[in-house]
């Protein structure tokens, strides 16, 4: 068969591979000899839509699937191919879908990105239910609508938004951590999101600001790889409602400082022979037993665990090896080449340990950091076919993330817990008025390294520069969170 022609073909349907393909169509507009492919095993591609940048590197925006010809009918130069990827040939830079086209390439990028990481314990794996995708989520509505318990487990950001979305149900959330959504949070702000468990508004709200200083954050840990959630917001477009519709008030258990162990049906929970078999009345489709020996039966079990680089891509040909790293993330240089030539990656499936990075960046799996990532490889493909080099992206001076959890805007910024530092090394100061803001900066010699924004505080573009110009602002720094003091006009 003969190959179909591409100078790019890029691999994967999600907010990486799009917006790759989108930037590539973008920048080959002028060109008419590059043609783009695109290949998605689903019919569906993810989208961004409602993007909005407000800072130098902070963007809200929403993830929407839609039909392919969005992309094809704004660039006439981009193809998109339905289908899975079945072998590579780097040696004659081809590649073969599982339907039997061939396509060959000039360049070409992997962004396949992650799958949900399986519960470790004992038992059917099918009894659990991973949040991925829309089709994963369609699935857990359908079983919802007839459930009164649900069991999560899981302490990042699908966790977090499930606990809270999920209404009419009884829930038990089970986390290995010792505070809840500790994949973003350290203890003190998840204290401020712990009256929302129950119901979606907090009870009242204090008068007075609350502010603290202090050097070091008790059981602080290092998230550098986390899984990346279906986009922001994703969860307003489904009605996650339980079978307890008399009941509105829904009732969460938080189980901390737990992994699950097992998974058992109802008959192999009574072949068991625990003393919870022997005594329990009720009849759960499924039972879970934590690590700390508690028995819950529920009618689903939702794995929200985080998830792993998805590369099952066979190379063919003398170069047969892509370098991953222990979770089989690719391993990619500063303009986004893996080992092989002409083979780039981005988002999810990446590995950036090897990069020399900014001091106030590390890598996250959350789809901004898969959309930047996608639209840089894309500047880097298209420049390294005319041998030009490309400097790194901006946007991966800073981390920086912008979210919403329990019905809080949420903005993550440089360290925002400390990430890698010495506890000796900073101080965190803190201003807290229950249910409505939390705000949290990292301090180092007295320069900003790091803050988290909850609430509508304002404080994004002014924290995101100072943090960027490291400005020495020690002269201040015990009043830089005085609610009476305009930070905003102070360092206009």
């Amino acid at each position: 068969m003969a190959a179909k022609r591409a100078t790019f073909v890029v691999i994967g349907g999600g907010i990486a591979g799009v917006t790759c393909a989108e930037t590539l169509g973008y920048l080959s507009q002028s060109c008419d000899d590059v043609d783009i492919v695109l290949v998605s095993a689903s019919t569906l591609i993810k989208a961004v839509v409602n993007h909005h940048k407000f800072g130098q590197t902070l963007e809200s925006m929403d993830v929407a699937e839609k039909a392919a010809d969005i992309l094809t009918r704004r660039f006439p130069n981009i193809t998109v191919k339905h289908g899975k990827v079945k072998r590579i040939n780097a040696d004659e830079k081809t590649v073969v879908l599982s339907n039997g086209s061939l396509l060959s390439y000039d360049k070409l990028c992997i962004a396949t990105g992650a799958t949900p990481k399986k519960l470790s314990m004992r038992g059917d794996a099918n009894l659990e239910l991973s949040i991925r995708d829309t089709e994963s989520v369609a699935e857990f509505q359908g079983r919802l609508k007839t459930a009164k318990r649900v069991v999560v487990v899981g302490n990042g950001g699908i966790a977090t938004e499930l606990v809270y979305e999920i209404k009419s149900c009884e829930m038990v959330w089970c986390v290995k951590h010792k505070s809840i959504s500790a994949a973003f949070f350290d203890g003190s702000a998840a204290q401020f999101f712990l009256p929302h468990l129950q119901d979606s508004k907090a009870e009242g709200k204090e008068s007075v600001h609350k502010r603290w200083k202090y050097g070091k954050e008790p059981g602080k840990e290092i998230y550098r790889h986390r899984g990346n959630a279906l986009g922001p917001d994703w969860a307003n477009s489904f009605l996650l409602s339980g079978a307890k519709n008399e009941c509105p008030i829904k009732k969460v258990k938080v189980e901390y400082e737990v992994e699950a162990q097992k998974i058992m049906t109802h008959q192999t929970f009574l072949e068991s022979g625990s003393a919870e078999a022997t005594s329990s009345t009720n009849a759960w489709p499924v039972y879970i037993e934590l690590t700390n020996g508690c028995v819950y039966g529920s009618d689903v079990v939702v794995n929200a665990t985080g998830v792993v680089p998805s590369c099952d891509i066979l190379f063919a040909g003398k170069l047969e090896v892509l370098d991953c790293s222990e979770d089989g993330g690719l391993f990619i240089d500063t303009e986004m080449r893996t080992n092989i030539p002409d083979v780039y990656a981005a988002g999810d499936i990446v590995d950036t340990s090897l990069w020399q990075q900014s001091s106030q960046w590390f890598q996250m799996r959350l789809w901004t950091q898969a959309k930047q990532m996608g639209c840089y490889a894309a500047k880097c493909m298209f420049n390294h076919l005319a041998d030009c080099s490309v400097p790194m992206d901006f946007c991966f001076e800073i981390f920086s993330h912008v979210t919403k959890f329990f019905g809080f805007k949420v903005v993550l910024l440089g360290l925002y817990n400390a990430q890698g530092m010495d506890p000796d090394d900073y101080v965190v100061h803190l201003r807290c008025t229950k249910g409505e803001e939390y705000v949290k900066v990292v301090m180092e010699n007295g320069r900003m390294v790091g803050a988290v924004l909850i609430g509508d505080t304002d404080l994004e573009e002014t924290f995101e520069n100072l943090i960027l110009n490291r400005l020495d602002i020690s002269h201040i720094e015990n009043s830089l969170l005085d609610s009476d003091i305009d930070i905003e006009d102070y360092f206009d």
